[in-house]
């Protein structure tokens, strides 16, 4: 009998088992590697959801994508510590501003992602298959970064709707940035 098959198809799933114990290096490409076909297989699994329950784009998709979101971190043993979450309780519209470091703060932000949150990203994230697919119905403002009289103009009509839809504060102006420490940190 021809079983060859059984041996290269155990090798295929052992093969990796064994180089994540030999190297890290191996470890960490391969945790990132299966990160992403989760991230385009949740997003896949999350755009009809979106569709059917909410018929297309809107921002009430973003709590259908962040519940879908937050299953990622089981699949790789995370927990995630947020510190400061009193100071992010709020009434009407603010900005969250996060330093982006990888694909990986994702996960951070869907914790601590308030409902009805619109984002602004990069327009190349538009077509990254399904996750493109699944930020387009969540919402997500894209801007062209190489035309940035195009992205300025984008991110000022987000800020005059904010200001519009309900204002913040006595003067009806936005506020300058503090600096300082934080008030919110995810662990």
């Amino acid at each position: 009998m021809d079983l060859w098959w059984i041996f290269w198809l155990a090798m295929v799933f052992l093969a990796p088992l064994i180089l994540m114990e030999i190297s890290s290096t191996f470890k960490f490409h391969f945790k990132i590697i299966s990160y992403c076909i989760l991230c385009l297989t949740l997003s896949a699994l999350a755009a009809p959801v979106c569709l059917l329950k909410n018929g297309g784009r809107t921002v009430d998709n973003m709590r259908i994508i962040r519940a879908f979101v937050r299953t990622i971190k089981y699949f790789f043993g995370l927990r995630f510590k947020v510190r400061g979450l009193e100071n992010f309780q709020f009434d009407g519209p603010c900005v969250i501003i996060s330093n982006h470091q990888s694909i990986l703060d994702m996960m951070g932000l869907m914790e601590i992602l308030p409902d009805r949150c619109v984002q602004i990203a990069k327009r190349e994230l538009l077509f990254a298959g399904s996750v493109g697919l699944i930020t387009y119905l969540g919402g997500v403002i894209y801007i062209n970064r190489k035309r940035t009289s195009d992205a300025k103009s984008i991110m000022a009509g987000v800020a005059r709707a904010m200001i519009d839809d309900n204002v913040s504060s006595d003067t009806c102006m936005l506020q300058s940035l503090s600096r300082g420490s934080n008030g919110l940190s995810l662990f």
